[in-house]
């Protein structure tokens, strides 16, 4: 069995049970519902107390709204509820996924993270790579630099332990990948990926304006930072070491 964390907002009832339909037929995973953190809900002081508004002006130049704390704030409390668990690993999924490719046995991913090597394996595309390596016939794993999205991931406890140690109070939005490598991550990704964003039915409940940083108000070493990792990956996708994710919805 995999023992699985899926974020769902309580007042999100369509979602659960389409969450509840699609994974109805995956008896392999183990499943609880994690209640999302409601950004909108949060006091100034229950920010202050938990995000550090401060240190994340300054590594994107810019303020994140309440959705974009709230996630990864449901991302964070899936970590700790990893910790205090007797797993030493979980998949996390976000509850507007769409499965693209059978997830019926993921037990091949098993050795791959139940270890104590900080480590993240994404099950989702848009991703920069170094690497691959055969895994079996159907599936090779990628050495990750950066990626986009936080809706399917494995993680194991030595990441969880390290990720909020290096962050007790969080300054970065969820998929901040690069990161979490930048403190000791191990980042992989299955490649081809398996699980995609259903924007068929779903919009993000994050309600992003503006996807990035705005530089010109960013402290200098985080401007110096945004830009050799954006050179790291265009020189990746000059390679062709870019996994896109599906663009259209799919039906």
């Amino acid at each position: 069995m995999i023992p699985t964390l899926i974020i769902n907002l309580a007042q999100s009832v369509s979602r659960k049970a389409y969450m509840d339909n699609l994974i109805k037929d995956y008896p392999n995973l183990s499943v609880t519902y994690v209640d999302a953190v409601y950004g909108k809900s949060l006091s100034q002081s229950q920010l202050d107390n938990c995000f550090d508004m401060e240190l994340s002006y300054k590594r994107y130049g810019k303020k994140l709204n309440s959705g974009e704390i709230g996630c990864t704030l449901s991302h964070f409390k899936c970590y700790q509820q990893l910790l205090s668990s007797p797993n030493n690993f979980t998949l996390i999924l976000e509850d507007d996924i769409t499965i693209i490719r059978d997830i019926s046995n993921l037990e091949w991913v098993i050795p791959l993270i139940d270890n104590d090597i900080p480590t993240v394996i994404l099950l989702s595309g848009d991703y920069w790579y170094y690497s691959k390596r055969t895994i079996n016939n159907e599936y090779e794993i990628a050495a990750v630099l950066d990626a986009v999205g936080t809706y399917s991931y494995f993680i194991n406890k030595a990441a969880a332990k390290l990720i909020t140690q290096k962050n007790p109070r969080p300054s970065n939005v969820a998929d901040n990948w690069s990161l979490y490598k930048s403190q000791g991550v191990k980042i992989k990704a299955i490649y081809p990926y398996m699980i995609d964003a259903n924007i068929s039915v779903f919009e993000s409940n994050i309600k992003q304006e503006y996807f990035g940083e705005c530089r010109k108000n960013m402290s200098l070493s985080m401007v110096v930072k945004a830009l050799v990792l954006s050179f790291s990956k265009h020189l990746l996708n000059w390679c062709n070491h870019f996994v896109s994710k599906i663009r259209e919805p799919l039906h």
